[in-house]
């Protein structure tokens, strides 16, 4: 059985950052499974495919958070990663002032 706290579901619409975090992941101990879409993501949890999420700054806020909501549902003790833009990022929003 797999040990699902070193299993790593990894959502990237950029193929050379999903193959770049991969490597590092796998380095240390990781399996990961990288997909490229919402679409596919939401696949692969279907099947069971659970243990961290990693999301990449690169998919839309709805995307990242119908994934994070569908983990949280599907699969038992989930982790969530969410990696953030940095500025200047074309997927960084600043936070709105209230």
């Amino acid at each position: 059985m797999r040990d699902l706290s070193k299993t790593v579901l990894h959502v990237s619409p950029d193929s050379e950052l999903a193959e770049s975090r991969g490597r590092v992941l796998q380095a240390i101990g990781y399996e990961v499974f990288s997909v490229d879409g919402e679409s596919a993501a939401l696949f692969e949890i279907s099947m069971g495919r659970c243990g961290i999420l990693l999301l990449c700054h690169k998919l839309s806020a709805a995307a990242r958070e119908s994934l994070a909501n569908c983990f949280h549902t599907k699969c038992p003790a989930p982790f969530i990663v969410a990696i953030l833009a940095r500025e200047g990022d074309p997927a960084h929003r600043a936070p709105t002032r209230v």
